[in-house]
Order: structure tokens, then sequence, then C-alpha cells
């Protein structure tokens, strides 16, 4: 929303496990500002897996009426 900010709270370290374009489970572990922007893109992640969930749950209900 424009014009709305709130301060986040994040680790200041992290590791994360992810599955490479090759399909391969990969592991990186990161400080600082590179951990702040692996956050903050997990973070537009969750979102977009949410807005998934939605748009699937929305079309299964249409299909049931």
């Amino acid at each position: 929303m424009p014009e709305v900010w709130d301060d986040v709270k994040r680790p200041a370290r992290l590791t994360v496990e992810y599955t490479d374009e090759h399909g391969n489970k990969q592991t990186v572990s990161a400080d600082g500002l590179f951990a702040t922007c692996l956050q903050h893109e997990i973070d537009h992640l969750s979102k977009l897996k949410r807005s998934i969930a939605l748009r699937k749950s929305a079309k299964l209900k249409r299909q049931g009426e």
C-alpha cells in the first residue's frame, strides 16, 4: 500500500535451502545486507504462494457451485 510503512525486524544471519534450476538442493548462509536481501525476496515468494493458493481455492469454489 502506498505511503504505508512499517519496521520489520529480521535475523542478522540465516541459512537458506533451495532447489536450483537443475533440480539440485543447495544451501547458502548469509549475513548483513545479503541476509536482509534474501529475507526480503523470501517475503515476496511467500506472498506469491499465498496468491496462488487463493486463486486455486476460488477456482475450486467456482467449480463446486
